[in-house]
């Protein structure tokens, strides 16, 4: 992505939109993307991973095992890096990179929302 993006050749590349394992889906994704953005992209990827071990905030992660985007050894990594000792990993079993509209989705929302009633100071 450094090459390519500094280069910016071709001008354009095809997105990746829609990677739902539940039929009928539309994330109303981007058809192109500029090629230079993928530069940057990278740039930042590798300040996030640089910089992973200096969280320490509470975390939840969500993984599929089937991601055709983003491997799903990336989340791993995340949570194996990460200085935070309330952290909680949830592998997903039916739904690819759009899980928030997909068949897990209703899992994704209730934990996210235990997760937050958890962290959350009484009012």
């Amino acid at each position: 992505m450094r090459i390519f993006g500094r280069i910016g050749i071709p001008r354009w590349t095809d997105a990746i939109g829609n990677d739902t394992k539940l039929a009928g889906v539309n994330e109303r994704a981007y058809d192109k993307i500029p090629m230079r953005s993928t530069r940057q992209l990278a740039l930042l990827l590798a300040a996030v991973r640089r910089d992973l071990s200096l969280v320490r905030c509470p975390a939840l992660l969500f993984s599929s095992i089937t991601d055709h985007v983003v491997p799903p050894e990336n989340q791993r990594e995340i949570y194996d890096t990460i200085a935070s000792t309330d952290k909680e990993f949830i592998e997903l079993q039916n739904s690819y990179h759009v899980a928030t509209m997909d068949n897990d989705k209703e899992l994704v929302f209730a934990k996210t929302l235990e997760f937050v009633e958890a962290h959350s100071r009484p009012r």
